[in-house]
């Protein structure tokens, strides 16, 4: 039985469908492994993606320069400003 420490005491771990002995544990360790086959081929998509996106990311304005747009866009004169004026 595989132990583990909590407070400084020893407590059994919960298996994770082994039954505490080796039997078997080539048969588990396959299976993680042909897992991480199909994982592999997603995380590395994922990365292109995360990379594609900061790439899209850094070329937008920032908020700061929304902000002054939107300053600028405001003192623009309105249909009603202009009509006033004439």
């Amino acid at each position: 039985m595989v132990m583990a420490s909590q407070g400084g005491r020893p407590t059994p771990v919960e298996s994770g469908g082994g039954d505490g002995t080796p039997d078997g544990m080539e048969a588990r360790v396959k299976t993680l492994e042909d897992d991480m086959k199909e994982i592999r081929p997603d995380l590395k998509a994922l990365r292109l993606d995360t990379a594609e996106i900061k790439g899209k990311l850094s070329g937008m304005p920032s908020a700061e320069a929304l902000g002054q747009l939107r300053g600028r866009v405001e003192s623009l004169p309105t249909t009603a400003r202009l009509a006033y004026w004439q």
